[in-house]
């Protein structure tokens, strides 16, 4: 008896790791509505740094989004930590923010077509 209670004594350990943990969500709950604009909207400005050189860009540019949606940053990085702990879900809604921020880009891309080939 005494050499089954290290391996028994192991087991429950495995099987107590092995329980998931309660996520309880941040206060406030962003709607996923409002968390995917905000998501699109922070990668359309990481796109807009990577691409550009021309325009000043700054960190009181990237604080416009949270002011816009009225919450501070840590309020999105809470909900963000929150959200990508259901990772299918969070999948699916990065997924859908890349297509948009595709749709987005290619459409800035074609809006400023015209200019380039006026010389403008």
């Amino acid at each position: 008896m005494r050499s089954f209670l290290p391996i028994y004594l192991v087991l429950l350990l495995l099987v107590r790791c092995e329980e998931k943990q309660e996520i309880h969500p941040p206060e406030p709950l962003l709607d996923g509505s409002t968390y995917l604009n905000i998501l699109i909207d922070l990668k359309l400005f990481n796109a807009m740094v990577q691409s550009t050189d021309t325009l000043i860009i700054n960190a009181s540019m990237r604080q416009q989004i949270f002011d816009h949606y009225g919450i501070p940053e840590q309020v999105f990085l809470n909900n963000h930590s929150y959200y990508q702990s259901f990772p299918e879900q969070q999948q699916v809604r990065l997924d859908s923010a890349i297509k948009i921020v595709e749709f987005q880009l290619d459409s800035i891309r074609q809006s400023s077509e015209p200019l380039r080939q006026t010389g403008n």
